[in-house]
């Protein structure tokens, strides 16, 4: 995938409403729309990013919710195999399919995680575009 501003608007739009996207003068707001940002920036996107954190972070709060989504108990254990399961969107194994095989997850139900995950203002690979490219685009940026 291209470095270019629509694909960058597109990667962006997924994380309408976390207020994670901005540049040196403005920070794009949940409750404005892509359109806003972009008439303030004129059209161009180039200089935007967005300051995300990394699922290596993931917060017990987070688990906590992940954990009967993905089916595992209320147990260290069970906290343990979601960090375990969450492990390929952290090493940008980009491929969904990965999740549903190998767990016997439907589908739909990694979608809902991912949402989740990007809801709470994570870093996930997107469309084969991995998280160490995102940065390298200046796309996004990691909360060290």
């Amino acid at each position: 995938m291209d470095n270019s501003s629509q694909n960058r608007q597109k990667f962006f739009s997924l994380y309408w409403g976390v207020n994670c996207i901005s540049n040196d003068d403005f920070v794009w707001h949940g409750q404005e729309t892509l359109q806003t940002a972009l008439s303030t920036s004129k059209g161009d996107l180039t200089g935007w990013y967005a300051t995300l954190k990394s699922l290596k972070d993931i917060t017990n709060e987070d688990l906590e919710y992940i954990r009967p989504l993905v089916g595992y108990d209320n147990s260290e254990g069970g906290i343990m195999l979601v960090k375990r399961w969450l492990t390929p969107l952290y090493k940008d194994y980009d491929d969904l399919n990965y999740f549903a095989l190998t767990d016997s997850k439907p589908t739909l139900r990694v979608l809902d995680i991912i949402d989740y995950l990007r809801s709470k203002g994570y870093a996930i690979p997107w469309t084969g575009l991995s998280i160490e490219k995102q940065i390298e685009y200046g796309w996004v940026k990691l909360i060290e």
